[in-house]
């Protein structure tokens, strides 16, 4: 019997009831032993959020300081490790991070992981994290499966933060609900059913990607030049959080507020137009943006 053991750390349960779908196929096989691990940090983050404990959680995010979390047991005699993933601020859930910056993670060496992301459609910079350090510990990365919320990225704006900060993810006005669509989630047994094909013939023994062909991946080619611009405001005012004081102190705080100010200005004009001409690079430069496309679906591509 093959064991899979699903790694994840999910704050509003919307990345487990994922994991949960994909790995519906595999618990009713009866042929595959399967163990959820949740990463906990300590203390636990608020759900919802407050507003000024979810903005100060950014400069940790995107400068990559771990968090306390308790110790995370990784099986030995796992032979495939599902790795759920959530985005903060581009980058890897702080629980996350800290996890791939332990030691717990070294028994990722060697053992073939299939990345699960469940978030808005900006994801492609905490991707590109997450490949770093799973390159570091030696793991052998097969997979990464990814999961969007519903609506359009200008939509996201608006329906992300509210639902962060009320909980409430339901539609309104003319905004979609928030979150992956339950269709999503429920089609997210086809990869489980490809997954527990592959054990059944030892395919994860080698380094071939197991979901190739089931639309597993799907960049969206304006977003990418956008990510990469906004990783950079990120990490530069994120520097400035950082010196400004620790979590929660008023210098943060005060820090924190400018920042808003200038996030909001940035969503109302230069957002709309970098997305503009990112549209237009992609009709003036189709190959580049193919080429970069590629190589941001890879492995598992569509």
């Amino acid at each position: 019997m093959k064991k899979i053991q699903a790694l994840y750390y999910s704050q509003s349960g919307q990345l487990r009831a994922v994991l949960e779908s994909l790995c519906r196929p595999l618990e009713e096989s009866g042929r595959v032993k399967l163990m959820y691990t949740e990463i906990k940090p300590r203390p636990a983050f608020p759900y919802p959020w407050r507003f000024y404990d979810f903005f100060d959680t950014m400069a940790e995010s995107v400068l990559d300081r771990a968090c306390p979390i308790e110790p995370v047991p990784v099986a030995e005699d796992a032979d495939l490790i599902l790795l759920g993933a959530t985005v903060w601020f581009l980058s890897p859930s702080l629980p996350l991070a800290a996890f791939l910056n332990s030691e717990a993670a070294n028994m990722l060496r060697g053992k073939p992981v299939v990345t699960v992301i469940a978030c808005r459609d900006m994801w492609l910079m905490a991707y590109e994290r997450l490949k770093e350090k799973l390159l570091a510990v030696g793991a052998r990365h097969l997979d990464n499966v990814v999961f969007v919320d519903q609506g359009k990225s200008l939509f996201s704006f608006v329906t992300t933060p509210r639902w962060l900060l009320t909980g409430k993810k339901n539609a309104f006005l003319f905004f979609p609900a928030a979150g992956v669509a339950p269709a999503e989630i429920q089609a997210a047994q086809r990869f489980g059913e490809r997954i527990l094909q592959a054990l059944q013939e030892d395919a994860e023994r080698h380094d071939a990607p197991l979901l190739r062909g089931l639309g597993a991946v799907r960049v969206v080619d304006t977003l990418i030049a956008s990510e990469k611009i906004a990783i950079k405001s990120f990490r530069l005012w994120s520097r400035f959080m950082e010196k400004a004081g620790a979590p929660g102190s008023g210098g943060r705080r005060l820090v924190i507020t400018i920042y808003i100010i200038f996030l909001l200005v940035m969503i109302c004009t230069l957002v709309p137009i970098n997305l503009c001409k990112n549209a237009i690079m992609a009709k003036v430069r189709p190959d580049m943006v193919e080429a970069e496309r590629r190589r941001s679906e890879a492995p598992s591509g569509r």
